[in-house]
């Protein structure tokens, strides 16, 4: 379940008959019938502050990350699709910052470009995955095998960041 950044939406995924499929509904309760957005084979995972939702998609193989404009009637947007894997995407605070994993040298890394567009920069140097910003935008943080690490990052025209350091390590899922 993804909330839109004002509170006024929900997108969640749909299993029923058919193929699962990604809704949205007021989050008001004002309207019970759910509006489903023309992608199939996805996951909500977060929205940008302009209303366009920000899913992975499962279609053709590798998962892909896409957007789509809720409410305009525009198709879905590719973002990051190439031959790679690209998951798990996290908007800055600011909301022109993209992190996301992809397995592009290899190994699931971390990465970071512009949003809606730009050039990827490699956070990660030995795997992560699951990126999320720190609430202020001034760190990323990531998993790297057992270890939570952090790297603190200038989020403004420009995007750069300190080398990653580990905050703890641990088996934390049972």
């Amino acid at each position: 379940v993804q909330f839109r950044p004002d509170g006024k939406q929900v997108a969640f995924l749909t299993v029923g008959p058919g193929a699962p499929r990604v809704v949205t509904l007021p989050a008001d309760g004002s309207a019970l019938t759910p509006l489903s957005l023309p992608i199939e084979r996805a996951s909500p995972q977060v929205w940008s502050a302009g209303g366009e939702l920000v899913l992975m998609s499962f279609v053709g193989g590798n998962p892909d990350i896409v957007a789509v404009s809720v409410g305009t009637g525009a198709g879905v947007r590719k973002v990051i699709a190439t031959e790679f894997s690209e998951f798990d995407p996290a908007l800055a605070p600011n909301g022109r910052w993209l992190a996301y994993v992809s397995n592009r040298t290899g190994r699931d890394e971390i990465w970071v470009q512009g949003y809606p567009d730009g050039v990827p920069v490699r956070v990660s140097s030995n795997g992560g995955y699951e990126p999320l910003w720190s609430a202020d935008g001034r760190e990323l943080f990531y998993r790297q095998a057992s270890a939570m690490m952090a790297a603190a990052v200038e989020t403004g025209a420009e995007f750069s960041f300190a080398t990653p350091q580990e905050l703890f390590k641990g088996n934390y899922l049972s």
